[in-house]
């Protein structure tokens, strides 16, 4: 109810609509879901009026059916972007249908491995996709995407065109179960996410469908948290396939910030450039760390190509 009221209301009805006076020291009184409150919460319990709590309900309800032609869709046109509250809601409801009631076949991984499960969690997610700048316009993908949680953020929050890579099977049989899931609730939200392919190998086959994206991918997220280096370094041959200008979110750094020299030429890790360490709070991951860093490096060859120029022009 306080989701419908806030958001799919122009700002002075849904003041109206929550209760909210222009004096914000002024606790909301009035408003919709104040008013359940107080029946659902009257003391002594027998005050309480379960004929006037419907009363309330249906009344809301009949607010919403009767804007549902008029002022709602009208609103929502002016709306470019969903706010992280509903895309919360959203992203719960879909979850909690689906991966929730299975969620202890995440549990088999083998330790030591790649394979460990982790999740990102919302404000996390919501602080990469607007650290990086994801917008409808744009190509996201995340490389070993579990249940695709990352992944159906980024398609609702932002309408980017998102993909998704997950080769283990449990969290992959997962992801495309809460990708149906998802779509159902966003119509029922009468939201539309950008495109969602979920795919189900290795982003490290090079016979992925992955591969086809990656020159046309703007943000690149990876949860290398628990990668073995063996993978890091098989991942970094990939960026050669990443377009200029490619931002690249991850859990581990990449780059060992070596300067460029004639015994390291070939490192791919030199089109790796201006890589940002920032830091992350509680509530952030699902496996509980207090805080901790997280990386954004960019596709630039620029550098490379100089001192590669440079090179040829001392051979001569």
């Amino acid at each position: 109810m306080e989701i419908i009221c806030a958001f799919y209301f122009p700002p002075e009805e849904s003041k109206q609509l929550l209760g909210i006076s222009d004096d914000y020291d002024i606790p909301p009184t009035t408003g919709y879901p104040q008013r359940l409150r107080r029946e659902l919460n009257r003391e002594p319990p027998e005050k309480r009026s379960f004929p006037e709590f419907l009363r309330i309900l249906t009344e809301f309800n009949e607010l919403v059916r009767s804007s549902m032609k008029t002022t709602i869709p009208s609103h929502l046109k002016t709306r470019h972007t969903v706010p992280l509250e509903l895309v919360e809601r959203i992203l719960t409801q879909s979850y909690s249908r689906t991966v929730s009631l299975k969620v202890h076949s995440l549990k088999d991984y083998v330790n030591g491995t790649d394979n460990v499960y982790g999740e990102l969690l919302p404000r996390f997610v919501d602080k990469i996709l607007k650290t990086t700048g994801v917008n409808s316009s744009h190509v996201f993908a995340d490389l070993g995407s579990g249940v695709g949680n990352v992944v159906l953020q980024a398609a609702l929050q932002t309408g980017c065109e998102a993909w998704g890579v997950e080769m283990m099977p449990n969290p992959a049989n997962l992801a495309a179960e809460q990708l149906r899931e998802f779509r159902a609730r966003c119509r029922l939200w009468g939201v539309r996410p950008g495109k969602v392919t979920l795919i189900k190998g290795s982003f490290l086959d090079d016979e992925s469908p992955i591969n086809r994206v990656f020159e046309r991918v703007d943000t690149l997220m990876i949860n290398n948290f628990a990668f073995q280096p063996q993978t890091n370094n098989a991942l970094k041959l990939k960026f050669l396939g990443l377009k200029e200008g490619c931002q690249i979110a991850h859990l581990k750094p990449f780059k060992a910030h070596t300067k460029i020299g004639h015994g390291n030429v070939w490192d791919v890790e030199h089109i790796l450039q201006h890589e940002r360490k920032l830091e992350y709070f509680s509530d952030s991951v699902s496996w509980g760390a207090p805080s901790g860093f997280w990386y954004i490096a960019t596709i630039d060859r620029k550098p490379l190509q100089e001192f590669m120029d440079e090179m040829n022009r001392r051979r001569k």
